[in-house]
């Protein structure tokens, strides 16, 4: 009897500390996805303001998946952080070409910001199958921002730097899409 009655006041402890856990590693996740965000956001504005060229594909995927596996490697130290501000600050160089590109595009301003908002509020209907990708990703990105939050709130997920990475890709991969199926409206192609 006395072994059944630790075990019962064990587990709901033990239930308390795992929702305790998941919301310290959601607020970290989210705490630092919106300062990953702005930095990105400043760094692709001032990739803008200076006219800076696309690094081209090879460069992109290096610096990427390098700056990707530094972060993994770095994840449970300080220097987890770094690594991670240095990613999203070189996603961010690297979508200030292609946001540069979209704002010379007869009202380019607008769909740029339509793509932002749409980023933020996930939504999308268009036919045609050259944007058929980019509405595929779309769902994708949305479905996988929703699975990475969720396996944070249910504990699958411990480590915020690299829950806010994946929301961050997510979030980088939903916005270009989203801006080249606007684009692809506000063109007079």
């Amino acid at each position: 009897m006395n072994h059944l009655g630790t075990q019962a006041v064990a587990q709901p402890r033990r239930g308390a500390e795992t929702v305790l856990a998941a919301n310290k590693v959601i607020r970290n996740t989210y705490m630092l996805l919106s300062m990953t965000l702005l930095f990105a956001a400043v760094t692709a504005a001032a990739s803008v303001a200076m006219k800076l060229p696309h690094p081209g594909m090879i460069i992109t995927l290096v610096g990427y998946f390098g700056l990707l596996f530094a972060t993994h490697k770095l994840k449970n130290s300080g220097w987890g952080l770094v690594s991670v501000f240095a990613l999203t600050g070189f996603m961010g160089y690297t979508l200030g070409p292609i946001v540069g590109h979209y704002l010379g595009l007869p009202s380019g301003g607008q769909t740029v910001m339509m793509a932002m908002a749409g980023t933020a509020a996930i939504f999308l209907e268009i036919p045609a199958l050259s944007l058929t990708v980019s509405a595929a990703f779309v769902l994708l990105m949305s479905g996988l921002i929703l699975f990475e939050t969720s396996n944070i709130i249910h504990g699958g997920e411990t480590n915020y730097v690299m829950a806010t990475v994946t929301l961050f890709v997510s979030i980088f991969n939903l916005f270009t899409s989203l801006l080249h199926l606007l684009g692809f409206m506000n063109s007079n192609d």
